[in-house]
């Protein structure tokens, strides 16, 4: 549907230069059409999230390191596959890599291992266009994930 706020927001992306990636649907489905229309007109398809790491890591390369992220998400992979573990209290990851200012205040308000974006917003005091500038650059670099119901988890050490 050209009215949906999906495609408002990918137009929106487009008219500000933004990169637009997108995940390709079943090709019989009506539910695909807006997907599948991006990758078309030149949207980027994306079939896991190395797709969108390897294509800004030649962009940042002091952001983002490739084999340290195949690294973690194969060491996680492997965690979860393991037994369960009891309950630990939350601890902070510390951020040392060189981030923005409103990624860091981001980190800084993290205080359980899984929030709300509204809690979120509310403490460091962003605006929602700088809270999402923050957590995308966040979980770039694999410091947070986002969950279902727009909750995120604070997931990596960086340093």
């Amino acid at each position: 549907n050209e009215r949906s706020g999906s495609l408002r927001t990918v137009n929106h992306a487009i008219e500000q230069g933004r990169d637009i990636f997108a995940v390709p649907g079943d090709i019989t489905s009506s539910m695909n059409m807006g997907t599948n229309k991006l990758l078309r007109e030149g949207a980027k398809p994306v079939f896991n999230a190395m797709d969108v790491l390897e294509e800004y890591a030649e962009r940042f390369p002091d952001l983002l390191d490739i084999d340290k992220i195949e690294t973690t998400l194969k060491t996680e992979a492997q965690r979860s596959k393991s037994a369960p573990k009891k309950a630990q209290p939350f601890e902070k990851p510390i951020v040392s890599q060189k981030i923005s200012d409103k990624a860091r205040l981001v980190c800084d308000a993290f205080n359980k291992e899984i929030m709300q974006a509204d809690e979120l917003i509310l403490s460091t005091g962003l605006s929602a266009v700088e809270f999402m500038s923050a957590m995308t650059e966040l979980e770039l670099l694999g410091v947070i994930e986002p969950l279902a119901g727009k909750n995120y988890k604070i997931i990596t050490q960086i340093g």
